[in-house]
């Protein structure tokens, strides 16, 4: 491999390494741009539970605000547990958020 095939694959690797953006904060408050999915929990139940699983995966709409309860890494990729509110403040739900649905999305954090 030529050293400018090993650079752009160096690049490469870290960028596929490197956790998604944005990086959401315990305690905060923020805003969501685009429909996720709020899996319900962090674990799989397994592949014989599937069908039961995705049943209980909750679509929330842009504009939802989620308060971030904590952070766990599942093979590098942050999750956030969250409370979900619709946005006249009302419950939506809680559950876990994988950071990768959170790529492309304009995330801004809300102010109490």
């Amino acid at each position: 491999m030529g050293s400018r095939q090993k650079q752009v694959s160096d690049i490469v690797a870290q960028a596929l390494a490197a956790p998604p953006e944005p990086h959401l904060k315990v305690g905060e408050r923020y805003s969501i741009s685009r429909t996720t999915p709020l899996m319900p929990r962090f674990k799989s139940a397994g592949i014989r539970h599937i069908d039961r699983e995705v049943a209980q995966v909750k679509r929330l709409p842009p504009g939802t605000e989620i308060a971030v309860d904590r952070k766990k890494l599942k093979r590098g990729n942050p999750w956030y547990h969250v409370y979900a509110f619709d946005g006249d403040g009302l419950d939506i739900g809680y559950g876990w958020i994988n950071g990768i649905a959170l790529l492309g999305q304009d995330v801004r954090q809300v102010e109490d």
